[in-house]
């Protein structure tokens, strides 16, 4: 006969209360609160770049008006100046001065262009779209940035209670002493 003799002893561990896991809460809830702001500020910083693009393009295009003009005034110099020379009232060098005039001119008009697509580019780049044929002033905006600006006191305040990355930081500190916290807990 073959006779089995078992023992089973089974024992089970379970923590009642742990502790520990209190501050790694406060600390991982701190954690998402200051990458909830980091993700704002990402935003803010993009729409900054965003803006900042746009003033590009836009001052581009004024470049390249302007560019237009001194070309529109070059030729007409050229013509005038050619018209003088057949009259015999000036000399060839200045007929070859207004056409070195205008060749500059074209110079610059060509590089202009050029600046102008590229911040076309950067700015389709940054809003992730196509930009339009052409940019409307915002006038409103410009006529804000006329207006006299509050006491630095003021902008301090409003700068501290805006700013998500000075609120990402603020959080990210406590959850550190939340975790430096830890330790203490586990002792009970």
């Amino acid at each position: 006969k073959n006779s089995y003799t078992a023992l089973v002893a089974v024992t089970i561990n379970q923590p009642i209360l742990n502790a520990s896991a209190f501050p790694l809460y406060a600390e991982s809830k701190r954690l998402l609160e200051a990458q909830t702001a980091q993700s704002t500020d990402d935003k803010r910083q993009l729409a900054f770049d965003a803006a900042r693009a746009f003033f590009i393009a836009l001052s581009s295009e004024a470049v390249l008006a302007a560019a237009n003009t001194r070309l529109d005034t070059a030729k007409a110099n050229l013509a005038d100046t050619h018209e003088r020379v057949l009259g015999k009232y000036v000399s060839t060098n200045d007929e070859t001065r207004a056409t070195i005039d205008l060749a500059n001119a074209l110079h610059e008009v060509a590089n202009d262009k050029g600046a102008v697509q590229v911040a076309y580019v950067a700015l389709a780049y940054v809003i992730n779209a196509p930009v339009p044929a052409k940019l409307e002033t915002p006038t409103v905006l410009l006529d804000a940035g006329r207006a006299p600006l509050p006491r630095a006191d003021a902008l301090v305040r409003l700068a501290l209670s805006r700013r998500p990355d000075l609120v990402a930081r603020q959080k990210a500190g406590l959850a550190a002493h939340d975790f430096a916290a830890e330790p203490l807990f586990r002792l009970v």
